[in-house]
């Protein structure tokens, strides 16, 4: 349950990295899931969670952001060590252009780029007895 950090953490722990990385593959998964589970009661949120690199998958971006049923935020996290973001980049731009124009006040969800590394070295930095690991 996402309501849950703890139990999530857990759920996320079992996955381990195969080799490759496909963001068209994630990208075509999230707008499945939607599809089969959307409620006009909550809102849609895409977190996108990538350790690699890849090209920008746009047309399944597009497809994914233009769906009447995805009308929250996309949000990329990038854990990785690369140097070269610019599809992660890329694809939070894409998904901002189809944020609603209500969508401006402070409050509301976004589209948003972050690279959690330099987050995790924040913490890090400040806080040495942290359980984050400070260095990758």
């Amino acid at each position: 349950s996402l309501s849950n950090p703890d139990a999530l953490l857990e759920k996320m722990i079992k996955y381990k990295p195969t080799g490759g990385t496909s963001f068209n593959n994630g990208i075509k998964k999230a707008s499945q899931i939607i599809d089969n589970y959307h409620k006009p009661s909550k809102t849609n949120v895409v977190i996108f969670l990538s350790d690699g690199e890849d090209s920008t998958p746009e047309q399944d971006l597009r497809i994914l952001s233009n769906t009447t049923s995805i009308v929250g935020g996309f949000f990329d996290l990038f854990g990785g060590n690369s140097h070269d973001q610019g599809s992660l980049q890329e694809m939070a731009n894409i998904a901002k252009g189809y944020l609603p124009k209500s969508s401006n006040n402070k409050d509301s969800l976004k589209c948003e780029y972050v690279r959690v590394i330099d987050q995790i070295n924040l913490i890090g930095h400040f806080y040495e007895d942290t359980a984050w690991p400070a260095n990758y």
